[in-house]
């Protein structure tokens, strides 16, 4: 239920699954009220650059085309695993639910709230083309090398692989064209707009296709009923570049454009605060470009890169008098636990969360935190 599927139909679309196939560790990341995991939300994922672009952005269009599947296959895949149903319902967002209540004051505009879902990118609503500070890439057809499993041999799922690749021992690849638009997926600016929350007239970059974008950000609202709904459908997707979630993040409380939302009449008397969490190390890093696109992908894979930016966005963001507030779910890297620690407003406003309880434990805190001086977020 925690995933909006009837058990019925979740027997039966698995039913027929072979229980020889390679298990697959599902990850999760988000900021303030997500999920993200890591596994092949599409199994015939190319695994070499695509022909147009330097690396397999146009392939995450078939998540976008099967993504219930996806994420059934996930959920059967974390029962499967062994994960509890209040782990389940810890990623789904539940210790997030509880925080909203906690801080629903029953005040029209006392309190408002955002909600920023990232993986890799983040998405925005469509409804914002067309406006000045947005650029997005136009439609157009773009190409990639696809795995052909079939014809391959020898390939299983690399169980080490963050992305749950397919490795195979002779590769048969076949290549796929698709017409893409942009759907809400951005990107990064170039440096150094990437690390600045503001517009500034340098418009803000959206790419065609993109299934590794998340549910769409909500910016700030004090409509509970609206915040309850969107963490109710938050959905997954593969990978973590937590300077992603942290920039639109900081947008969202920002009273300059693309947000507006916080420049309110009571804006000097009001406070703002943050909160970031994470299950793990990024995964992916800034970098990659194409002829069509204006921005920067997130293509790369250097975890130090990733780390420096946050570290350097976490720093921006305290000075622009955000309170920050971190949590770690389940993480184990402890250069990742000191990142997320330093990227705190201060050591009492970081939670090492080691399993659900102590998730629900540290939300809990927060709550409590974020009620006593009554923050508009």
């Amino acid at each position: 239920e925690q995933f909006g599927y009837d058990i019925l139909e979740l027997i039966a679309e698995f039913d027929s699954t072979d229980e020889s196939d390679p298990e697959v560790p599902a990850s999760v990341s988000g900021e303030a009220a997500d999920s993200n995991f890591s596994g092949p939300d599409n199994p015939s994922e190319p695994a070499t650059e695509p022909i147009t672009r330097i690396d397999s952005e146009a392939d995450e269009v078939d998540d976008q085309q099967d993504h219930t599947t996806v994420d059934a296959y996930w959920t059967w895949r974390l029962f499967r695993d062994g994960y509890s149903a209040d782990q389940i319902a810890a990623i789904r967002g539940r210790p997030i639910s509880t925080l909203v209540d906690d801080l629903d004051t029953g005040e029209p505009g006392d309190v408002m709230i955002s909600v920023v879902p990232f993986s890799r990118y983040m998405k925005i609503p469509t409804s914002y083309l067309g406006s000045p500070w947005l650029e997005v890439e136009p439609t157009s057809e773009h190409c990639w090398n696809r795995l052909d499993e079939d014809a391959s041999t020898g390939c299983e799922v690399d169980v080490d692989d963050e992305d749950g690749d397919m490795e195979c021992d002779v590769e048969v690849y076949y290549e796929v064209c698709e017409i893409l638009s942009w759907n809400g997926c951005m990107g990064s600016r170039a440096e150094p707009w990437d690390k600045r929350d503001y517009y500034g007239g340098t418009r803000l970059q959206g790419f065609a296709g993109g299934g590794s974008c998340h549910s769409e950000l909500q910016t700030l609202s004090s409509n509970f009923d609206t915040v309850r709904s969107v963490i109710a459908g938050l959905d997954t997707r593969e990978d973590t570049f937590i300077p992603s979630g942290l920039m639109w993040g900081w947008r969202t409380l920002s009273e300059d454009m693309p947000f507006t939302q916080a420049n309110t009449a009571d804006k000097n008397e009001r406070k703002s605060a943050m909160l970031l969490m994470s299950d793990g190390q990024n995964t992916r890093s800034y970098g990659g470009t194409n002829a069509t696109f204006n921005g920067v992908f997130h293509w790369n894979s250097d975890t130090d890169d990733a780390n420096a930016d946050t570290a350097e966005i976490c720093a921006n963001i305290k000075n622009d008098g955000i309170i920050i507030y971190s949590v770690a779910f389940e993480v184990t890297d402890p250069d990742t636990i000191a990142m997320m620690r330093n990227c705190a407003t201060d050591p009492g406003k970081f939670f090492d969360a080691a399993d659900t309880a102590a998730l629900e434990i540290a939300f809990a805190d927060v709550g409590k935190d974020l009620a006593q001086i009554r923050l508009s977020k």
